[in-house]
């Protein structure tokens, strides 16, 4: 960070330096689980995240359940997003050109990448730029996935499946999700053909698709 944003983070006076730590002291004595050094916030929301599901499924099995689980991963999802709308300012220029292309998209599908070196911010990037289009134009759906922020062990799944309910609940669709792993995937091409016969408005945006991984789905699929 610059000087002047870490100016901005440290205690202001003697007193609240002392008072600082003099709690970061108790803290680590009490034995709690201590999270520093972290790269930045979207490190430390995962690290949040993996540590909040291990204290849930380790106090409350039978309840931690998938669906709750969601539940955790659509909190953490808001937090995230609430934290990184107040790390990006203008940048004006560049949503009008993803806007443009992901409006394109009517007349040519295909899909648009936002391609950037590691911490140049394109996670707070999206966030600001998918609340800024949601206020400016009207879809039927617009789907929402942060890679990392989710407690799922196989994440290509997790989003085919995430992306699959929200299209049936959106649309109030009364067809059923695939049990087979397989299938996800040829379901959702499916439903999105569907939709485009309906002229739906629909937009599906990854964060971090680079980093979806499922070597389980994988081996399963013919």
């Amino acid at each position: 960070a610059e000087r002047s944003d870490r100016a901005a983070l440290q205690s202001e006076g003697v007193l609240s330096r002392e008072r600082l730590s003099h709690l970061k002291s108790k803290l680590r004595l009490s034995g709690v689980l201590i999270r520093d050094n972290y790269a930045g916030p979207e490190e430390f929301a995962e690290w949040v995240l993996r540590d909040l599901t291990a204290k849930i499924v380790a106090e409350f099995p039978e309840e931690a359940s998938t669906e709750t689980l969601a539940q955790v991963d659509d909190m953490m999802a808001r937090e995230f997003e609430d934290s990184m709308l107040h790390t990006i300012h203008g940048r004006e220029a560049e949503m009008n050109v993803l806007d443009e292309a992901v409006l394109g998209l009517q007349t040519t599908p295909q899909p648009t990448l936002l391609i950037g070196g590691e911490g140049v911010g394109k996670s707070a990037f999206l966030v600001a730029w998918s609340s800024r289009f949601q206020k400016k134009y009207e879809v039927d759906l617009f789907f929402k996935h942060y890679t990392g922020l989710t407690n799922q062990n196989r994440p290509c799944t997790t989003i085919l499946r995430r992306m699959l309910i929200a299209i049936k609940e959106a649309f109030g669709l009364r067809k059923t999700l695939p049990g087979e792993t397989a299938l996800l995937a040829g379901s959702l091409q499916l439903w999105l053909n569907m939709l485009a016969s309906l002229n739906a408005k629909v937009v599906l945006m990854i964060d971090g698709a680079d980093r979806i991984t499922d070597t389980l789905m994988e081996r399963d699929a013919p």
